[in-house]
């Protein structure tokens, strides 16, 4: 096998992990995101339940603004201390970065130019700039995509 052989078939390989990073970062995005607003949801629920204090019935008048407010107060402890909003944009700024970097293998491929060292190492290097920040994906995103 010649040398540009062998980066080609590199970067095949890179551009199957690029593409598989790039779509699990969309998915831990999407699902932090949804926690987030689904939390965020029985909050608000929670702040209405003590705000609309004086239409209760009279036996509910008192237990209601009660449970409301504990509900609102986990919901928004749960919120600051899981971190979902946050958690989503780097997933999602992950996903974009893996894509740039997928588009560049695959135009590399594309190109009737003999690949080089230099060509996989530009790879390389930007890879290694991401990998550093990227947010860390949860294992069942991996058991449920295999």
């Amino acid at each position: 096998m010649s040398d540009a052989e062998n980066y080609r078939e590199l970067l095949r390989n890179w551009l199957t992990r690029t593409t598989r990073a790039q779509e699990l970062h969309y998915k831990a995005a999407h699902g932090a995101s949804s926690k987030n607003y689904i939390v965020g949801i029985v909050g608000i629920v929670g702040g209405i339940a003590v705000a609309l204090n004086g239409l209760y019935c009279a036996e509910l008048k008192e237990i209601v603004p009660v449970i409301g407010g504990v509900v609102a107060a986990i919901a928004t402890a749960a919120q600051m201390v899981f971190n979902w909003g946050n958690q989503a944009e780097a997933h999602k700024a992950t996903a974009v970065q893996m894509g740039q970097i997928r588009r560049t293998i695959e135009t590399a491929l594309s190109s009737s130019n003999v690949l080089s060292h230099q060509s996989a190492d530009v790879i390389r290097e930007q890879i290694n700039l991401v990998l550093p920040s990227a947010p860390r994906i949860p294992f069942d995103f991996y058991e449920e995509s295999n």
